[in-house]
């Protein structure tokens, strides 16, 4: 059955462009861009927090916010934002 390779494959594809630092091909994930506050130090998504140094460019061909986190989304990695959140 050729359904299940096609998924695997578009699963592998989305994480295609996570930097390797960021994602382990499990830990990102698109987000909406409202839910991201701008907080003293960083940003807080769903009591998720991120650093400023943790913050990159969503890159020109992706759109929307990005999250890399750790442990079922508990410790932030790298928070992706479109250039104006950067």
């Amino acid at each position: 059955m050729l359904i299940k390779p096609i998924l695997v494959s578009l699963v592998i594809l989305a994480h295609s462009w996570y930097p390797s630092e960021c994602c382990s091909d499990r830990d990102c994930y698109p987000i909406n861009c409202s839910e991201v506050k701008k907080i003293n130090g960083g940003y807080d998504y769903k009591g998720i927090f991120f650093s400023n140094n943790q913050v990159k460019q969503t890159p020109e061909d992706q759109v929307g916010c990005h999250a890399c986190s750790y442990l079922d989304r508990e410790y932030g990695i790298c928070l992706f934002l479109p250039r104006a959140g950067v």
